[in-house]
Parts: structure tokens; sequence; C-alpha cells
């Protein structure tokens, strides 16, 4: 089982300024699970159906979220592998291969939030950040200084688009108003978490504090088992 948290240095490029929309983590899954080498071919660009840059988007959530790893130990060179989570989670088969369960969703967020590499800025967020009310100026102020203390010193143009990248993954397109880019009127399914709400307008956001009635127990038991490095059975996870 490929464990998120392994040490190293957060990551800030390969989202290519898009957060992951429905479909792309089961369409990247299913098609490696087929190629384990189909990122790198141009091929991807028609077995994906998306543009160049949404492949390599789509090859960092898949990433980002534990649901691929990485094996360079493969005779022709580091390949993709799906971990045992997205084969119990999205194949045909799977517990919820159309994310259509909550619960799922906060299992996803919680992968990118425990995740300091791929997921550095979910980290530097969810787990280091505690002001309930922020805007913008201090949640970039607040990462940079995070990726300082692990020996990053990016150009704040960088630090900014993987803070929008973030924010726009969980505040929904609509409140972005009439100037919003076209392809950032699609909201991540992780919109569904409520998690932060905002007035973009006035860069004011502020995080949804409180009971959380969609997040199934089951959910926190299998954090707490891939945490401890163990994948949990499926009865776990049942629905």
């Amino acid at each position: 089982m490929e464990l998120l948290g392994t040490p190293g240095k957060p990551i800030l490029s390969g989202h290519e300024k898009f957060i992951f929309r429905h479909g792309w983590l089961k369409k990247g899954v299913d098609a490696i699970r087929l190629d384990p080498y189909l990122f790198g071919k141009d091929q991807a660009l028609v077995e994906l159906g998306v543009g160049k840059n949404m492949v390599r988007s789509i090859r960092h959530w898949c990433l980002a979220t534990g649901l691929l790893f990485e094996d360079s130990t493969t005779p022709k060179g580091a390949a993709l592998c799906p971990t045992e989570l997205a084969v119990k989670l999205l194949t045909d088969q799977g517990w919820d291969p159309f994310l259509e369960d909550t619960g799922t969703l906060w299992l996803l967020h919680w992968q990118l939030a425990t995740n300091p590499t791929r997921g550095g800025v979910w980290h530097a967020i969810f787990g280091h950040f505690y002001e309930p009310e922020f805007s913008k100026r201090q949640m970039l102020t607040h990462v940079s200084r995070y990726l300082e203390r692990s020996g990053i010193y990016a150009k704040e143009s960088t630090v900014e688009q993987s803070v929008d990248v973030c924010l726009r993954a969980y505040v929904p397109a609509k409140r972005y108003g009439p100037g919003t880019i076209a392809e950032d009127t699609f909201d991540s399914p992780l919109a569904e978490l409520d998690l932060i709400r905002a007035i973009p307008d006035d860069s004011v956001y502020w995080f949804n504090i409180g009971p959380k009635g969609t997040l199934n127990p089951a959910v926190c038991l299998c954090s707490a088992l891939l945490r401890a490095g163990h994948h949990p059975a499926a009865s776990s996870l049942e629905r």
C-alpha cells in the first residue's frame, strides 16, 4: 500500500492551475490500469479526451489524492500504478466509482490535507492555519512562510496559483461572479463539502466550522487505518 505523508518537500507544480473535476480521478485510474506509461505518451490526449495541460493535471491529482503512485523499479522506467485504495474505490465494481457518496469526498479531502508533498498547500492550509476568517493575502503569507520552513522559496505568483486552486476547490464557482474565466466555472466535487465560504469581491473567506453531518464515522475509521499503514476491509466502508 502506497502511503501518503512520505517525507519530501512540497510540490507546487503539476496541477496546471486546474482543480480536479467530476470524472477525472476515475478516468486517470482506469487509463493507468490499462497502460502504466500512458501519461508520458501523446496518445493520452485521445484516451483521456482532454488537452495536454489537463492530462498533466489529472496525473497530478491522481498522485496527490493517493490513487496512483510512481514505481521507478520497472524495466521501462518510472510507471504509474493504482493504489489498493484506487482499485477498491474507483473501479467499475468499486465502492463509489462516480463519487456519489459524500463520504468519498471527505476521504479524498483527507488524503490531500495529509499529503505534505503533492498536497503541500492543502497540508499548510488545513493542517497549520488557524484563522477562522481570512483574506487571500493572509493565506498567501501563511503558505509562503510554511514553504520557506520546508526549504522552498517560490515566486509569489507561483504560490498564489496554488492557493487559488485550493480555494476554488471548496468555493462554488458561482460565487466568483461574471468576471470568472470560463475554465474556472467548473466546480470541484470537493465544493460539496462546504468547508470554505467566501465573499470573493471583498476577498473575505472563512472556514465553515461546526458539526459535519455528512462525515460518516466509517470514513474516520478508514482514514485512521490508512494513516496507520493498514488498508481497510471493504466492510468498513459499506454505504
